[in-house]
């Protein structure tokens, strides 16, 4: 019944654990015929589900990505000391990544068990110039069965077993073998049917000369070789759940990418200069580069979802500080200049006249028709040179259909998927003043003031992702190359005072002003299809005070207990908020809220007790809860208004060192969780916590009654809460793993040799 329980099937209660292989197609034709479909549900069900007349073992691991991780550095330093008081550092490195996913593909082709690759075709391909969907002379085909004309209806059987089978999934022309109860060891491993080493989106199996004419050529490619997306098994709907397997032989598991490579290497140069030029000015200059060589592929998943792309950005900064240092005040300040450059094109408008100024195009405004599709282009709902284009492929200014043959003979100017009127991306240069002022008020305290402007340039991945604007997928993403750093503006101003020796206290209040945050936004090509970019959108704030008590070395007891308020705001608190909005049909709101991840009240401590060889630490750490979004708001939704519990976390150690002879020796004893509080880590449910959490604290404010409590949460009529419901934050399958570990003691003896 499709509920994923043991609960009575009827008719096929017998099939379960008799250790037969039973199944309705009776005739193994793999198809339900007249008088098979017992059940009447109108499919055919069977425990044959690899169709290689056996019993199918379910193999947890099976086709779950094997990866292959690579990584290396490189580094050369040089350091150089030009006189007592300066100094300067070089340093050449190269830091390289790489990463190969591939999931052992292993499928029955031999599904009538004949032994012979069962091969089918309907109609010869051809290439429809005229685009009337008949072959006309002068066109291309691709004569299969070698008679010299074109076969609209082919119907050739070219096995000859009259059944019509196409059982070639990957395309290499062979009846792979299928051995189901050999173990997937390698990345490589010999069983895999899939490939695509080459990272062009085709499997590479099926690569090769299908229509016989001694070359492999774009129309092999076009008509022939298997995209990622058309893998013969995606897309095999299972008899129970209604959902889609992957690998035929096992339902249960999946992964959506089949393959993926990428590698990053990152050259850097780096120059520092220190001098203290006189007693007072301490000078610190220098500059680094970076050049970026970055790969990254991953072909199409069953939904259509791809990525590929190879970049070559550069970035490079330069600084200049000086510590001035007088008599009862010291002044940092500092410049950074930071420059980036994408060195990436994007799809720009077309250029136009705009003859109202309203800073818009208008229709029936005069443009430069650069696609030469009779059209103006904005660059964003039409990026891409697609073979459905009507436009002026070869450059003569005349619109024309996309033509292979033409394409094949160099006539074209254009690429399929190369950018519309391309334009290189903006080079981002930014200034950063930093300053520092501390003031000696008196010989025990301190006041200070600190002030910075600090640009992060956007995570290379919401630059650069999916700028091949492939569009497959029901919501897609494309990275921007035109994203603007980040800004953050933060004030801080605070004072510290030596009360006792040895007993410092400080208190400080900070500001933090961020601007240009990356959000997402949709982009609608048709009504009703859209794909997501990035642009610098949002914004937000930190504020809040510091206290600390420090007790410095030497003595019995150290440490140091700090105590922190702060409240985040901003317009969102991730940069998939708005994509995930728009995704789920809600309203993207336009003001302030809490963040994520503010937390009002935080309490850090940590205590050191030293007596001889004898050492006790202490740490704790509290914090209010973080926030999440109340469940079912409509449309306009108001972020994070609730909040989780709070967290504790604690530890204790304890040890005594001692010597052995020329050994040093210690022992310790280690409690993890002092307090065994167990956190709530995740929420596997959140609509399930905030119904059932309200619910217990309306009854417990007195906002409902015990029997209207009691109705909604002891469903079972025994007395007693719902453990799912007395404990919410489980969910409603009681998932375990929510909370933090429990208590552990470790007790244990250590050796070092002086």
């Amino acid at each position: 019944n499709g509920n994923y329980s043991l609960d009575s099937e009827g008719l096929y209660d017998s099939w379960y654990g008799n250790g037969r292989l039973d199944t309705e197609d009776v005739n193994g034709n793999g198809k339900l015929d007249p008088g098979e479909d017992l059940n009447g549900n109108g499919r055919l069900d069977t425990e044959d589900v690899d169709r290689d007349g056996k019993l199918t073992t379910y193999r947890m691991f099976d086709r779950q990505p094997q990866w292959q991780t690579k990584s290396d550095l490189l580094s050369l330093e040089w350091r150089h000391t030009l006189s007592p008081r300066t100094y300067y550092t070089v340093r050449l490195s190269r830091y390289h990544t790489e990463q190969t996913s591939n999931v052992i593909e292993r499928l029955n082709e031999d599904t009538d068990l004949d032994g012979v690759l069962d091969v089918y075709w309907a109609t010869e391909p051809f290439e429809d110039l005229n685009g009337n969907n008949a072959w006309d002379e002068g066109e291309w085909y691709a004569d299969l069965d070698k008679n010299g004309v074109y076969d609209y209806d082919l119907n050739w059987d070219v096995d000859g077993d009259g059944d019509n089978r196409n059982e070639d999934l990957n395309g290499n022309g062979l009846l792979d073998a299928y051995t189901p109860e050999k173990e997937v060891t390698t990345i490589d491993d010999d069983q895999d049917m899939f490939h695509d080493w080459n990272n062009n989106r085709y499997v590479d199996e099926s690569e090769r000369d299908w229509d016989g004419d001694g070359d492999i050529d774009e129309y092999d490619k076009r008509y022939f070789w298997i995209p990622w997306i058309e893998i013969k098994d995606e897309g095999f709907q299972h008899t129970t759940g209604g959902f889609y397997g992957v690998g035929s032989g096992h339902p249960y598991t999946f992964n959506r990418t089949h393959w993926h490579k990428d590698f990053k290497d990152v050259y850097m140069a780096q120059f520092d200069l220190l001098s203290q030029i006189t007693d007072h000015h301490k000078f610190n200059t220098g500059f680094e580069l970076s050049y970026y060589d970055m790969f990254n592929y991953s072909p199409p998943d069953r939904y259509s979802y791809a990525e590929k792309y190879h970049v070559n950005p550069i970035e490079w900064a330069a600084y200049l500080t000086d510590k001035m240092e007088y008599a009862g005040l010291v002044v940092n300040a500092g410049l950074r200049v930071q420059y980036f450059d994408p060195r990436q094109q994007y799809p720009a408008p077309e250029p136009y006249v705009d003859e109202n100024r309203n800073g818009e195009y208008d229709y029936g405004e005069s443009f430069t028709d650069v696609d030469g599709d009779a059209k103006w282009d904005d660059g964003e709902t039409d990026p891409t040179w697609s073979g459905e284009d009507y436009a002026d492929w070869d450059g003569d200014g005349a619109p024309e259909y996309y033509k292979v043959r033409e394409a094949l003979a160099g006539n074209y100017i254009h690429e399929i998927d190369d950018h519309k009127n391309p334009k290189w991306a903006k080079v981002r240069w930014n200034l950063m003043p930093r300053l520092g002022v501390s003031h000696a008020i008196t010989d025990k305290a301190m006041l200070y003031f600190n002030y910075g402007r600090y640009f992060q340039r956007p995570a290379m991945a919401y630059i650069f992702r999916n700028i091949n604007y492939d569009m497959g997928g029901g919501y897609p993403i494309v990275g921007n190359p035109n994203l603007a750093p980040e800004l953050t503006t933060q004030y801080e101003v605070g004072v510290r005072y030596e009360f006792l020796p040895g007993f410092l206290v400080e208190g400080k209040g900070f500001y933090k002003d961020i601007f240009g945050l990356t959000d997402t936004r949709p982009v609608f090509w048709t009504v009703s299809d859209w794909y997501t970019t990035y642009f610098n959108r949002d914004f937000g704030n930190v504020r809040g005070f510091e206290l600390t008590l420090l007790r410095r070395p030497p003595g019995l007891i150290t440490g140091e207990v700090n105590y922190t308020y702060s409240i985040s705001k901003g317009k969102a608190s991730s940069i998939r908020q708005g994509y995930l909005t728009e995704w789920s049909g809600n309203i993207v709101p336009t003001f302030e809220s809490y963040l994520q991840w503010d937390q009002t009240h935080m309490l850090v401590a940590h205590v050191n007790l030293i007596y001889h060889n004898f050492l006790t630490s202490l740490i704790f750490n509290y914090g209010s809860g973080t926030r999440y979004t109340r469940p079912g708001q409509g449309k306009l939704i108001v972020e994070n208004t609730e909040r989780y519990p709070s967290r504790l976390s604690s530890s204790l150690r304890m040890s005594y060192g001692f010597s052995i002879g020329k050994m040093r020796a210690s022992m310790f004893f280690l409690v993890n969780n002092l307090f065994n509080k167990r956190d709530v880590r995740r929420l596997p449910d959140v609509q399930w916590y905030h119904t059932y959490k309200t619910l217990a604290e309306d009854y417990e404010s007195g906002k409902i009654t015990y029997n209207e409590y009691m109705t909604q949460v002891d469903l079972n009529h025994d007395g007693k809460i719902d453990q799912n419901k007395n404990y919410p934050e489980r969910g409603a399958y009681l998932n375990p793993v929510v909370y933090s570990d429990i208590r552990r003691v470790q007790i244990g003896l250590s050796f070092r040799l002086n």
